[in-house]
């Protein structure tokens, strides 16, 4: 955004114009507007973003952010405490085998 010459304050409200899933590697990826009208349209990663209390997808977001931020910090090889409510599923091979 930044290189485009805009700036946003960290709680500007965007407008999300798009989802789109870019794989394991990406996650779940927004693409957002500044206004409803705006040509600009920008992409940020779900893990990223605030959500507003009152969403009515504010638990299911932010389970999926805690859940994929633990993902990407134990692929990093980083030290991680996974809390108890926590669950990483086990990747299966072929079908449920």
């Amino acid at each position: 955004m930044e290189e485009k010459g805009e700036k946003y304050h960290p709680n500007h409200q965007f407008l999300i114009k798009d989802i789109l899933y870019a794989g394991d590697e990406g996650g779940i990826t927004c693409l957002l507007n500044s206004e409803p009208e705006a040509k600009t349209v920008f992409g940020a990663s779900l893990t990223h973003l605030k959500v507003a209390d009152d969403h009515p997808l504010v638990d299911e977001i932010r389970d999926y952010q805690k859940r994929r931020t633990l993902r990407l910090a134990l692929q990093d090889g980083k030290n991680v405490k996974k809390s108890p409510s926590t669950k990483i599923s086990k990747k299966k091979k072929g079908f449920g085998v």
